[in-house]
């Protein structure tokens, strides 16, 4: 899962949380996202923060240069994706959830090579 300058740190909390108990190996955060260590942040997560690797990063091309180098398809969430009941979640697939507010930037969504 990456987490694209989401603010609200119980949404992140709450990502986080539902990426455990759907057995997500990893959380990437990308730079201008909340304090992933935010009070708020870390009850929301109700422990989950203790079991999954969360991994920094600068800038979302950082991420995107990761994921591919390890034969990843990344999937940005917009309104004009394919249906997520067809995807294939078997194969190695990074989802990226952006701001609350404005989704993901335009730059951000033509790195992805899914929506």
């Amino acid at each position: 899962m990456v987490v694209d300058k989401v603010q609200d740190p119980g949404n992140l909390g709450t990502i986080i949380r539902t990426c455990d108990a759907a057995g997500v190996d990893a959380v990437y955060i990308v730079k201008g996202t909340v304090d992933v260590y935010n009070d708020k942040t870390i009850r929301s997560t109700m422990g989950s923060i203790f079991h999954l690797p969360i991994v920094f990063f600068e800038s979302f091309k950082e991420v995107s240069e990761d994921l591919y180098s390890k034969g990843f398809n990344i999937y940005a969430t917009t309104l004009d994706g394919e249906d997520v009941y067809k995807t294939n979640f078997k194969e190695k697939v990074a989802i990226v959830i952006g701001n609350e507010a404005n989704g993901m930037s335009e730059e951000d969504t033509r790195l992805c090579n899914k929506k």
